[in-house]
């Protein structure tokens, strides 16, 4: 029946107008596209040069018995009037789109700023922290360092006792037993290659706080649509089921009038 057409095209397009207002364009737009071929489908039917077709159309029951050479006038309003809204809904499907794409470009360009600010703030925090850092490594740097010359110059010294010939004079206080040299020598090398793996340990933390800072930094400039489409949907409105429709009224035509 033409009525339960149109009654179904005029719910369709309102489901049209919730759709834009979630910005959910390639939806709105199909159904938009929907309604325009209900009207197309009603302009067929009630183009048909049936009288039963004619009838059906739910003039009323008064049309069946007025004057048949008034009814192609009043049929050509009805049918203008189809036309003109199959060819809005048809608009109206590529005005969504053209909204649809729109949307995308200042979606892109907004999560690209977004990007950006994070990228500065995470640069920016890696700045304040490095030069933390760097005042307190450069003076654990620095003792390490005097620590090890002290270790290597006492190293030499110890050294240079063993090397020394016995009948050699050399202007020292008290001559020290080889085996003494040898365990200070054995406890200076301890001290040595300990402090030698406190550097290496540093050095591996600062590396492993590089590799950090890196991936953060890969992060937040890396694209993230999967990110992006779970906030769209999220912020989303949910779509509230259409109330039940009202018969549509159809006009009432005085063909008895010319």
């Amino acid at each position: 029946m033409e009525g339960c057409t149109l009654n179904t095209a005029h719910a369709v397009e309102r489901r049209a107008e919730a759709l834009v207002n979630e910005r959910r364009y390639e939806e709105a737009a199909r159904c938009h596209e929907q309604a325009a071929q209900l009207f197309s489908e009603v302009q067929i039917k009630i183009q048909l040069p049936n009288l039963d077709n004619v009838r059906n159309f739910e003039v009323g029951e008064s049309t069946r018995c007025l004057n048949p050479l008034t009814r192609p006038s009043q049929l050509h309003t009805a049918i203008e009037s189809i036309q003109l809204q199959r060819d809005y809904h048809r608009k109206q499907a590529a005005f969504v789109r053209m909204q649809q794409v729109q949307y995308e470009e200042y979606k892109a360009a907004l999560e690209t700023h977004e990007k950006e600010l994070l990228s500065n703030q995470i640069a920016k925090h890696s700045a304040n922290l490095s030069s933390r850092n760097f005042v307190t490594v450069d003076k654990d740097d620095k003792f390490l360092h005097q620590a090890i010359d002290r270790a290597m110059d006492e190293q030499d010294s110890l050294i240079d006792l063993i090397l020394t010939p016995q009948n050699e004079t050399i202007p020292v206080k008290r001559p020290k037993d080889s085996a003494v040299v040898l365990e200070e020598l054995r406890t200076v090398n301890s001290q040595l290659r300990l402090l030698i793996g406190t550097l290496l340990n540093q050095l591996d933390s600062s590396q492993q706080q590089i590799k950090v800072l890196t991936e953060q930094l890969r992060a937040a400039t890396a694209p993230d649509k999967e990110s992006l489409h779970s906030n769209t949907e999220d912020s989303s409105i949910s779509l509230a089921p259409l109330p039940p429709l009202a018969p549509l009224e159809m006009p009432s035509f005085d063909f008895a009038t010319s």
